[in-house]
């Protein structure tokens, strides 16, 4: 299992990896255990099929150089994420937010829809920066503002279903940010890195 996530690893393919280096560690293999904090090194694959994949989930950058992002995915009336998109912003805080960042400042603001109210908008905006920080959001991410605006700034109609469905979310936004300046050689040293059973 461990060599078969070496190859997975070594073709950008570091979902797969991941998960023969865990079946691998379950059954006692102490350099797949190595190899997968190696594997947690590696920067954000430049392959065009993961890039693709991620897309969606890579905040934009205004011309300030904030970032900001929209998290959609709460029922009417609900606190919380629905269970994909749990599952979802687990993957996202370790592929990108750990990733392509060292440090920023980030504020969490939640809204609703024009049926619900400001503090469930805060609620929103708790639930899911509590959830970053059990996803292993590193300390240099810092949460510096959790807030809810209720119904203001709308980002859609509140006429129909699909609209209200959009405005119940929780924007995040990232100030005072540095990247992650990714050297070629380093990734292809990591790769070097790992070993074979």
């Amino acid at each position: 299992m461990n060599n078969l996530a070496n190859f997975y690893a070594k073709n950008d393919q570091t979902e797969q990896a991941e998960k023969y280096y865990k079946i691998a560690i379950q059954n006692g293999s102490k350099k797949a255990e190595k190899n997968l904090k190696i594997l947690e090194k590696f920067p954000l694959m430049s392959n065009p099929m993961v890039m693709d994949y991620l897309a969606w989930d890579i905040p934009m950058e205004d011309a300030k150089g904030e970032l900001k992002i929209s998290i959609r995915g709460f029922k009417e009336n609900g606190k919380d994420l629905n269970e994909f998109e749990r599952n979802r912003m687990k993957g996202i805080v370790r592929k990108i937010w750990n990733k392509l960042y060292e440090s920023a400042d980030l504020e969490f603001i939640g809204y609703s829809d024009n049926t619900e109210n400001k503090k469930l908008s805060l609620e929103r905006a708790k639930r899911l920066a509590e959830l970053f920080r059990e996803s292993g959001l590193k300390d240099e991410m810092r949460i510096v503002k959790v807030l809810g605006k209720g119904s203001e700034n709308s980002s859609d109609t509140n006429d129909t279903v699909e609209g209200r469905y959009n405005n119940r979310r929780v924007e995040i936004i990232g100030k005072n940010v540095v990247k992650k300046n990714f050297d070629s050689s380093l990734f292809n040293e990591l790769k070097n890195q790992l070993e074979d059973e």
